[in-house]
């Protein structure tokens, strides 16, 4: 990275703000991170009236095509000439005009469901109405509905319709009787006195219900749901409408929306800049490759009439301006991206630091692999993940689950190779193991080779911890190098000393229990191993605190911690990847337990509730297993891998750009 301080003219700041957008590269620093003492003479970039507008305008037209069921615009380049020309007010303008239109569709849409919620209210209490739930003195129905039936003059019918669309009720023609209409009606009990106003005014007439008239209400549910289908075939077309009535405004929509993005991004370069009565002055990072082009373009648009300086990551870490650490860009390739996801949610590695996706998806991939070892279930994995994907490319998911889904594939594939190495095809050996038969030495048959006791199995987990510590105990070295921090490189619990310590707790355990814990090895190698280093650590304290006095005592209490951290944390963080191997075992055992209880249901042979045992059976150890290995993998990640070299304290590097990735 490298740092730009640029100074241009007032009347170029249009053009070299287009000219930063087009390239794209560089991530502003506010001027009151550069010098908080001078910033006060500067004056800011007076453009938030204009960029709340054009912000305001594109959200608008992003909210007109979510209601109208229109899939999102995507960024394409726009040339920064045609954004500049553009008026957000104007554009505003139109847009209210549309929404006028849209709100009476909308209006119509609100009466049209009103008009359904009230009639399918009164169709889910119709069915309960029976001849003997009438009451034939007077009202019938059920406990909510109350059902009428008598005759009205047909100018009656028609204002009784009108008159009944503000309650959940139903009038429905049955036939004629002399020259009145004769119509049952249908109402919920809570507004009774309500229809019963109405119907005074209607002139209606009410008749008693017989048992033949009981058995047409109840059937005449048919009826209701045709009206309601008409009603639902309605709010369909008025959908129908609003999608048309945006689509044909689509093109002119989606050109404002591009030209409305460009300018926003454009108002908010210039929201970066400080500036005087003349000049304009704007600081950032660029990656050092971009350098060149950055510098040629800038001079190229404002004629050579600017003042470019450039400084190194040294030199501006060097300087007392706070805030100015180097961004930090994780740059992989797109199959490692679901693993950039797990760094990221852990943190950004600071700048000049390695970038640990690479390795984090090595170690992640194994610790899953082992303690969800059986290829039908990582198969099921990889495909539950590809459907994942496959949606998430038609819009139905979102990025961030998208992105899972991935990672789910990735931990599928590893399960399915670990569980050719274990032999296990959903908890059954179809297929002889290529490395030990896991299922086996958890059942007490015994194994082949290395591998024939479950403590063999623990004794595994304890070594891959022992190489995950290691490797990230070599990334710290080399992260402190980087950062040429020669104190903690060498006197830090996670340093070369911390290393030597564990390095030789390690061999002592190891001899130890090759001797079948009876003797430790000789003392000298463990004086010079641990104790010397342990020793030597002390000399951190005077080495960190020089210039701040002689604490002795101080330093002697925080020795005696560290301490106490190398010796109890290492032996924590090693013991914990015993999980591995208990998630593994957890998994196998889990299947065996669905095995036996599916013969115990089927003791004469395999029959319909033994295999739906053990369908359901893998259902859930797919689930709870693949769903606890993955955040125990995360764990171990986090917590006994990260902890030895991860510095999180980064900054990401963001430019503003047309670039939408």
């Amino acid at each position: 990275m490298s740092y730009l301080v640029a100074v241009v003219l007032k009347e170029d700041s249009d053009t070299v703000a287009a000219e930063l957008l087009a390239q794209g590269v560089l991530h502003f620093v506010k001027i009151e991170e550069l010098d908080p003492s001078g910033a006060g003479s500067l004056l800011p970039a007076d453009v938030g009236g204009e960029l709340a507008v054009v912000k305001e305008a594109r959200r608008r037209i992003n909210a007109l095509l979510e209601v109208s069921e229109i899939p999102a615009i995507v960024p394409v380049p726009v040339d920064t000439a045609d954004a500049s020309g553009l008026d957000p007010n104007s554009v505003n303008n139109k847009l209210d005009s549309l929404v006028r239109e849209m709100e009476v569709i909308r209006g119509r849409q609100k009466k049209v469901q009103q008009d359904i919620n009230r009639l399918e209210e009164v169709a889910r209490q119709l069915p309960l109405v029976s001849s003997g739930a009438l009451q034939l003195a007077g009202s019938g129905g059920s406990h909510f509905l109350a059902v009428r039936m008598g005759t009205l003059s047909p100018d009656g019918y028609d204002r009784l319709q009108g008159e009944l669309g503000r309650y959940p009720a139903v009038a429905s023609r049955i036939g004629m009787q002399d020259d009145r209409v004769i119509v049952m009606v249908a109402s919920m009990k809570r507004h009774d006195s309500e229809i019963l106003s109405i119907l005074q005014g209607a002139e209606f007439r009410e008749q008693e219900i017989s048992g033949r008239d009981a058995d047409r209400i109840a059937t005449s549910g048919t009826e209701l749901q045709d009206k309601i289908g008409e009603l639902k075939r309605q709010q369909h077309e008025h959908q129908t409408h609003l999608t048309e009535t945006i689509r044909n405004q689509l093109p002119t929509l989606s050109d404002q929306w591009q030209k409305l993005r460009v300018r926003e991004l454009l108002l908010t370069i210039r929201s970066q800049f400080s500036r005087t009565t003349h000049a304009v002055l704007f600081t950032g990072w660029v990656p050092s490759a971009r350098r060149t082009a950055l510098d040629e373009g800038l001079r190229r648009k404002t004629s050579g009439k600017c003042h470019i300086e450039w400084h190194g990551v040294r030199e501006m870490e060097d300087s007392d301006s706070p805030g100015l650490q180097a961004p930090s860009e994780l740059r992989n390739p797109g199959f490692l991206r679901p693993f950039q996801m797990l760094v990221s949610n852990f943190g950004t590695p600071a700048y000049g630091t390695v970038d640990p996706t690479l390795l984090v998806a090595v170690a992640y991939l194994l610790m899953f692999g082992l303690m969800f070892g059986d290829a039908g279930h990582g198969l099921i994995l990889a495909l539950v993940g590809t459907i994942g994907v496959i949606l998430g490319k038609r819009g139905k998911l979102s990025p961030g689950m998208t992105m899972l889904s991935r990672l789910v594939i990735w931990c599928g594939g590893t399960a399915v190779v670990t569980g050719m190495l274990f032999g296990s095809y959903f908890g059954m050996a179809l297929l002889p193991p290529l490395w030990f038969d896991y299922h086996g030495i958890v059942a007490g048959d015994g194994g082949a080779g290395m591998f024939d006791s479950i403590f063999d199995i623990l004794t595994l987990t304890i070594f891959f911890g022992v190489a995950v510590i290691g490797v990230g105990l070599i990334l710290n070295w080399i992260n402190l190098i980087r950062t040429r921090r020669w104190v903690p490189l060498i006197f830090d619990k996670a340093g070369i000393l911390g290393g030597i310590i564990y390095g030789m707790g390690i061999w002592a355990a190891a001899s130890f229990a090759a001797s079948g814990f009876r003797t430790l090895p000789a003392g000298r190698p463990l004086l010079l191993g641990i104790g010397l280093p342990a020793l030597l650590l002390f000399a951190k304290f005077p080495l960190s605190h020089r210039g701040e006095g002689v604490r002795i005592g101080w330093w002697v209490m925080e020795w005696l911690i560290e301490l106490l951290e190398v010796f109890s944390g290492y032996l924590a963080n090693t013991l914990s990847f015993m999980r591995v191997a208990g998630l593994g075992i957890a998994h196998v055992t889990l299947m065996i337990a669905f095995f036996q209880i599916a013969e115990m249901a089927s003791p004469n042979g395999q029959n319909l509730v033994s295999i739906v045992i053990l369908i359901l059976g893998n259902v859930l150890v797919i689930g709870l297993e693949g769903l606890s290995a993955g955040i125990q993998s995360l764990r171990l990640n986090y917590y006994e891998f990260f902890s030895k070299y991860f510095n999180p304290t980064g900054t990401n590097y963001k430019p503003i750009s047309l670039d939408v990735s």
